[in-house]
């Protein structure tokens, strides 16, 4: 709920949100979109692609996106160009892009969606889920991403039910009980200490964390 919320896609019932210093409340995907903020569905079949169509349709989502950026038409050319540079950016394996999407790997479809995101060039990318259904070399490849990803100045967030992807990945994290946040924790801490916080006990390093 957390991450549909920051892309606008639930209505906040109460607190505040900053992007990049200044207040953000999207009332909508396109308000979030516009902001700078990208969004990795948990479920990627149902909220992320077109299953029925190709993996260049799906490309091309974010293809006509990246051209009225540059001012001109996405022709032909320029939207083989860019896919093909994506594609070979993010390492997604297939024969063919005139493939249905439905056939590649759920890791490779995850590269898709991300691809598509990235031609957008958004600030902030929250990740729900990201590694949900993929097998373990796909898993690094996203966290490679991921890390690139944050080297290169992207704010990432990451919601994941996973506990050691989280003590793995995050620099930081924020546990939330009952829609509240219940403490925050950094990365690599143990999944004693978040499971405490996950049931509604404050563990002593959470507190001497948000203290300092």
């Amino acid at each position: 709920a957390l991450a549909r919320a920051i892309f606008g896609d639930r209505p906040f019932t109460s607190g505040q949100m900053r992007l990049s210093g200044r207040p953000f409340s999207p009332r909508s995907p396109r308000q979030a979109v516009r902001a700078g903020v990208g969004f990795l569905p948990d479920d990627r079949k149902r909220d992320g692609l077109l299953l029925a169509q190709t993996l260049r349709d799906n490309a091309a989502l974010a293809l006509r996106a990246f051209a009225a950026a540059l001012g001109r038409p996405a022709t032909g050319a320029m939207s083989s160009k860019v896919l093909d540079e994506r594609m070979r950016t993010l390492d997604v394996r297939t024969a063919r892009y005139d493939n249905p999407i439905r056939l590649l790997s759920g890791g490779n479809q995850q590269k898709v969606i991300i691809a598509r995101w990235l031609a957008r060039d958004p600030q902030l990318i929250v990740f729900a889920e990201p590694t949900r259904g993929i097998d373990v070399a796909a898993k690094a490849a996203i966290y490679a991403i991921m890390r690139d990803l944050a080297e290169r100045g992207r704010a990432l967030i990451m919601v994941s039910s996973d506990l050691p992807e989280l003590i793995g990945v995050s620099d930081r994290i924020v546990v939330m009980h009952e829609g509240r946040i219940a403490g925050e924790l950094p990365g690599g801490a143990s999944e004693e200490d978040l499971m405490a916080l996950a049931v509604g006990h404050r563990s002593p390093k959470s507190e001497h964390e948000l203290a300092s």
